[in-house]
């Protein structure tokens, strides 16, 4: 057997010196279900050291994350990074962005009667004072209300941060597309105003093969609709059932999306009927545009909104023929553009209203129409299985985790074992007998099944949505997800229930937060897999005697997707594409 030799891109933050009015520590894996809070002892993760390695490729972003500790407060601290350097020459300062995890008053996983908001630290920001959390005058149970000190959007790079007890530090690096392979390295400083610096070694070594886009599919609930500039917005109040977006915001928003892998949001504004009975599509034209700009670019277009009816009853003559001219006008539109629509019916249905639903449903398909819906539990695969093409499987995860930490924690004590309430979201309950014979039936019949709620794109487990949205869908047979939501419905401009969003709205962008990093993390886990399987497919055709093939595959078999390392998961998979990869050049 060949020996896998080590390959990758490795980010290395090694401890160079601290000063003694506080303490560096490094968290690793970056991407973690423990908090790291101001008032409780360090976790396990946080730890002294030399050196954090993570994996990467040309075109990744990947994080790391630092932790200062001080007894003293520190002012004014600025973070520091030189260039990277190496091979290749010198990257643009933009491939380094620093950000300081910051705190928002919102509910937390222990939900219920005596249980309230608190403080989190799940907010990733640049200027942590543009954002403040004041509290309500007068409030007898002490809440808070953020509000924005002066415009309502971030800085574009890190300013100075006040440290009163601890803080945590988080680094993308962004590796250029033409990097080349090899080792790169940076100076990264801690510079407080009234304490000694401190220096960090940032080192990059680069991977020699490129990631191919995931083999699932990653899209997510996306309540907006689309208005002209200068219209009334969200910002004024217009977020009572979908937040009213401008193009400048929803283009900022989908090139988020795609920065983070995920590239095909549903559609909530979808084509309608003008009174002469034509389909209005200018703004559908829009969106399509917008969503080109930014880079996503994917076959099916996932209508969330549009004028169909699906009734829990037989339609009229009339109805049916209404959504027959709607669907066969839509898939013309689409189809013109390059794209297939599914439209969406129901949303978790079940027992006999959803067998009900058979009647619209067997209209849609009957003019070509391909449909998408949220389904409860398995039992939609014998009422509706034969008719719905793209089922969004429960996945049960959101109401695990909540009930076990909301009967085992109170909202403060909750945030101090996240790991322990992040195993209610395990893969095993995931994967029960039902699920799985649904999942297999949909594949028997040539379709492909999402799933959702797995965790909530909104729960602040950065580690379980990494482990259940990337590698824990291959696992469970999933074909893609499309998970609620990328910002909830019916939001204060300020007060956002972050519990169901996966990022903090803001004027002109977003704040990406702890667990939507995670989510990135997922994804690209299964960029690793899907570069390389198609490599391993590629050498047990021309290399069917050579022992690292079926090897390999023994590994995937048997590679512990429930509790491994995800970071040496990883970093297996991208040294056995090397080893294959020379294969071929042999």
């Amino acid at each position: 057997m060949r020996t896998i030799l080590p390959a990758g891109l490795a980010l290395i933050v090694a401890v160079i010196s601290h000063a003694a009015d506080y303490d560096v520590h490094i968290v690793t894996p970056a991407v973690t279900d423990h908090m790291i809070l101001r008032d409780a002892p360090l976790p396990p993760v946080c730890r002294p050291g030399d050196t954090l390695s993570i994996a990467a490729c040309r075109g990744e972003y990947e994080p790391a994350a630092f932790v200062v500790s001080a007894p003293r407060a520190l002012r004014d601290v600025r973070i520091e990074v030189d260039r990277l350097s190496g091979p290749g020459g010198t990257w643009p300062a933009a491939a380094v962005d620093v950000r300081v995890v910051k705190e928002m008053f919102c509910w937390t996983l222990a939900q219920g009667e005596g249980h309230l908001a608190v403080d989190v630290p799940i907010l990733l920001v640049h200027d942590e004072n543009f954002l403040v959390m004041e509290p309500i005058p007068n409030d007898k149970y002490g809440w808070k209300k953020p509000v924005a000190k002066g415009p309502f959007h971030d800085a574009d790079t890190l300013q100075p941060v006040q440290i009163d007890s601890r803080r945590q530090f988080w680094i993308t690096v962004h590796v250029p597309d033409d990097a080349t392979a090899g080792t790169y390295t940076a100076r990264l400083q801690i510079l407080p105003a009234n304490a000694k610096a401190s220096e960090l070694t940032l080192e990059v070594e680069v991977h020699p093969f490129e990631l191919l886009p995931s083999m699932l599919e990653y899209s997510i609930y996306y309540p907006v609709t689309l208005v002209p500039e200068g219209s009334p917005d969200w910002r004024s109040g217009a977020w009572r059932n979908t937040a009213h977006l401008t193009p400048r915001q929803y283009l900022a928003e989908c090139r988020n999306m795609v920065a983070h892998g995920l590239t095909n949001p549903n559609i909530y504004n979808g084509p309608v009927f003008g009174e002469d009975g034509s389909l209005i599509v200018e703004h559908m034209d829009q969106i399509l545009e917008l969503r080109e700009r930014a880079g996503m670019r994917r076959k099916a277009l996932y209508l969330a909104g549009s004028q169909i009816l699906i009734a829990d009853r037989p339609l009229t003559d009339e109805e049916c023929k209404k959504n027959q001219r709607y669907v066969r006008q839509t898939n013309e539109w689409a189809r013109a553009r390059g794209y297939e629509v599914y439209h969406m019916t129901f949303d978790e249905w079940k027992g006999d209203k959803l067998t009900a639903a058979r009647n619209s449903m067997q209209c849609i398909r009957d003019a070509g129409g391909k449909m998408f819906a949220a389904v409860n539990g398995a039992a939609f695969f014998e009422r509706v299985g034969d008719l719905l093409d793209l089922p969004i499987l429960h996945a049960g995860t959101r109401e695990r985790l909540s009930s076990l930490a909301s009967s085992e924690f109170d909202e403060k004590s909750s945030l101090r074992n996240m790991p322990t309430i992040a195993k209610a979201g395990r893969l095993e309950l995931i994967r029960d007998p039902e699920r799985c014979k649904a999942i297999d039936g949909v594949h028997a019949r040539g379709g492909r099944i999402f799933t959702y709620m797995n965790p909530m794109a909104g729960q602040f487990l950065p580690g379980l949505q990494r482990r259940n949205r990337g590698l824990g869908l291959w696992r469970s047979g999933f074909d893609g997800t499309m998970n609620w939501s990328y910002s909830h419905i019916a939001s204060d401009p300020f007060v956002q229930r972050m519990l169901y969003g996966a990022v903090y709205r803001t004027d002109g962008g977003v704040l990406d937060t702890l667990h939507w990093e995670g989510s990135r993390e997922g994804v690209d886990d299964v960029r690793y897999l899907t570069t390389l399987l198609a490599v391993l497919g590629d050498c047990a055709g021309r290399f069917p005697d050579e022992p690292l093939v079926p090897e390999t595959y023994d590994w995937l078999r048997n590679v512990d997707l429930e509790n491994g390392d995800l970071d040496g998961i990883r970093l297996e998979m991208a040294r056995r594409t090397v080893a294959l990869m020379k294969l071929r050049t042999e």
